[in-house]
């Protein structure tokens, strides 16, 4: 992010992660033509930036919007998340706050244990909607 708020990513792309609307790499930084935004999260091929109430993310993965996993190579406004606190990204979810209370969408997934010689990882489906975490989280 400059000074007046445009963004710039550069990097590999194969995810559509750059929000540049194609999947070609960038080795300098590139400004995602009329996004502007005040912060910017990026983790698991996938970005969100914000600016006041307005939230666009892109890349590959699940928005939180209610749309299945789907790639966006340009950023797309997510209203149902918008005027949030903080937002994380994780591999296969994320989740915001806002005024206190955590809501969550996506996957759910432990880290892989090694049982009797057996690599196991297990997930659990949450709803594509955001949903209150759990109390104690």
């Amino acid at each position: 992010m400059n000074d007046a708020h445009a963004v710039y990513c550069w990097g590999v792309n194969d995810k559509g992660q750059l929000g540049t609307g194609d999947l070609d790499p960038r080795s300098v930084p590139t400004q995602i033509s009329g996004l502007t935004a005040d912060r910017v999260v990026a983790e698991f091929g996938r970005a969100c930036a914000s600016r006041g109430d307005s939230l666009h993310c892109w890349g590959s993965g699940d928005f939180g919007d209610g749309q299945p996993f789907r790639r966006e190579s340009a950023p797309v406004a997510i209203a149902g998340l918008a005027g949030f606190d903080e937002l994380a990204l994780g591999s296969a979810h994320g989740c915001t706050l806002t005024a206190g209370a955590v809501h969550c969408w996506g996957q759910r997934q432990r880290p892989a244990r090694q049982r009797r010689g057996r690599l196991s990882l297990r997930a659990q489906t949450v709803p594509d909607q955001p949903l209150p975490a759990a109390e104690g989280v």
